[in-house]
């Protein structure tokens, strides 16, 4: 496991699928594959997490959600509902199905106002309908797998809207952003 750690933003990955945890805040964005469980479990035991927030729903993004039971859950209402019609179309792994089944999601509307006030919330359908870019502390850009270094995801699964891509990564041209904080390192 690689672990860097950028002001008071921590990043972690393994290689699958990185996530962040904000110290500050005791947010984590995304919250891993779950093949590497048992990094995520040493590296996090004492970090007290109070929400995740997903970028999408896509297995190696949710994959650990069982390890924080006290993390109020977010996502954007259309990941939301997509789950709720075909979760095996929304999260592409039913062993993470199951483990989602146990948990409420809320909408990114129902966040606590000091997070919304630390994060803004960038709707980039193109990935899945309902992927979004976390904006965080007017420098930081989070951008799941709408978004990579040298690259952008996919737009053929189940629950893409490649139609929408072109528009969102239009829209993330627009923010000037110190460093990218992308959800995989190619």
């Amino acid at each position: 496991m690689i672990i860097r750690e950028y002001e008071h933003i921590i990043t972690i990955f393994e290689g699958v699928s990185n996530f962040y945890f904000l110290k500050k805040l005791k947010v984590l964005i995304d919250c891993g594959f779950s093949g590497d469980r048992n990094y995520i479990l040493n590296f996090m035991k004492d970090k007290e997490v109070k929400y995740i927030l997903f970028t999408h729903l896509h297995y190696d993004h949710c994959g650990n959600v069982d390890l924080f039971p006290q993390a109020e859950l977010y996502a954007h209402e259309y990941e939301i509902e997509a789950f709720h019609k075909n979760p095996l179309g929304a999260v592409l792994d039913p062993k993470i199905v199951s483990k989602l089944n146990k948990r409420k999601l809320k909408c990114f509307k129902f966040l606590p106002k000091n997070i919304k006030k630390e994060i803004k919330i960038i709707e980039t359908p193109g990935h899945t309908m309902g992927s979004v870019c976390f904006f965080y502390a007017g420098k930081y850009l989070f951008s799941g797998d709408t978004l990579f270094k040298h690259a952008i995801g996919r737009d053929d699964l189940p629950t893409s809207a490649p139609e929408k891509y072109f528009f969102s990564l239009k829209k993330l041209k627009s923010y000037k952003y110190e460093a990218l904080f992308p959800s995989h390192n190619y």
